[in-house]
């Protein structure tokens, strides 16, 4: 059974919230409950949480694991990842951002993707970016692929973008490896320094994961978000009362043929 591990131990600052991001509402629920929606209408039912900042603010939420994390104050999510995996088997891993949403449908083809590393990668990202950001390249990084299809390999990502072609889509802050791939992954950060450790996130790890291991992507379009500023709370709330919002989050993905 796949256990959902959410990191949400950062401060989050930059969304205006004086608690954790993923506990502010959208559309009348929080964001953690919108991630436990969707994970448990996936057949994800159990989840541990990563907390660090405000840890006490998620003691309220019913059926929750959690796991502190004691130096989220000077480190990111990987070493987040890091702290949850040595309290953990080698076992099969859904790995989600907090301040992340998916339709279901995303989780569900992740988890049906047969690779021992796989991600999540929206193709419509600049449909996103555009509402969020008046320059979509000053936020976006580079990703490139091989293969056609729904499941694709990647061959790389996490580079700062000179232009549109070099950005295929964007990661969502939504992953996952097998018992196999969780023990790549636990060897793979056992060897980094503490210092490597501390400053890396998701992107940069697969990017220098692939050097040791194959990671397919799962891809689509839309029908997620991701929470950085207060501003993009504010467009979400707008966007989601109108339908043409391709990326709300309770409308399905549209998948390459």
């Amino acid at each position: 059974m796949t256990l959902a591990v959410i990191l949400a131990a950062g401060r989050g600052a930059r969304s205006g919230s004086e608690g954790p991001k993923s506990l502010q509402t959208l559309a009348g629920k929080t964001w953690q409950q919108w991630q436990l929606d969707a994970l448990a209408a996936a057949g994800v039912g159990q989840s541990l949480l990563v907390t660090g900042y405000s840890a006490d603010t998620f003691a309220s939420l019913p059926n929750q694991r959690h796991i502190y994390h004691a130096n989220w104050a000077t480190a990111g999510p990987i070493a987040s990842l890091w702290t949850a995996l040595g309290a953990l088997p080698d076992q099969p891993l859904l790995i989600a951002y907090a301040d992340c949403l998916w339709h279901p449908d995303w989780i569900a083809r992740l988890l049906g993707c047969e690779a021992d590393i796989a991600l999540s990668v929206d193709l419509d990202w600049n449909a996103l970016w555009s509402r969020r950001f008046a320059d979509p390249l000053s936020d976006a990084e580079t990703l490139t692929m091989r293969g056609v299809g729904v499941h694709r390999r990647l061959h790389s990502i996490g580079a700062k973008p000179r232009d549109l072609r070099e950005i295929e889509g964007q990661f969502m802050g939504l992953w996952r490896v097998s018992a196999q791939g969780c023990s790549t992954l636990r060897n793979f950060l056992r060897h980094l320094l503490s210092e490597d450790l501390a400053q890396l996130d998701s992107t940069a790890l697969f990017q220098r994961l692939l050097a040791f291991a194959p990671i397919a992507c799962a891809v689509g379009a839309g029908a997620w978000l991701e929470l950085d500023h207060r501003s993009d709370l504010d467009a979400y709330e707008r966007a989601m009362t109108t339908d043409d919002f391709s990326h709300d989050p309770r409308r399905p993905p549209r998948w390459p043929v």
